[in-house]
């Protein structure tokens, strides 16, 4: 079980792929190769990716988030919180 990690405005209406097209072609070849996957946002705060983990309980979290609270420099946050959890993630984990 894969939960793709979006930014808000690329979280799909209902279960489905996100609305980004790149996003959307991850989610597709995720499906394709047999991974059921699902989404979860991150903006300003992380309260809905931890309902989204400890509901989906997914096997990896496919990062693709590029900001977080709107700045790039952020974009260690969902990771520290990740990793702090010891959830598998795709991407780069924090500079240490």
């Amino acid at each position: 079980k894969v939960l793709l990690l979006v930014h808000p405005y690329f979280r799909p209406d209902r279960k489905g792929p996100p609305r980004s097209p790149s996003e959307r072609h991850v989610w597709l070849g995720l499906r394709r190769l047999g991974h059921s996957c699902e989404v979860s946002v991150a903006q300003n705060s992380l309260r809905e990716l931890e309902s989204d983990l400890k509901r989906c309980k997914p096997d990896v979290v496919f990062n693709l988030l590029e900001e977080f609270a709107d700045e790039g420099v952020f974009d260690f946050h969902p990771i520290s919180f990740l990793q702090k959890r010891g959830v598998p993630f795709t991407g780069c984990g924090r500079w240490d």
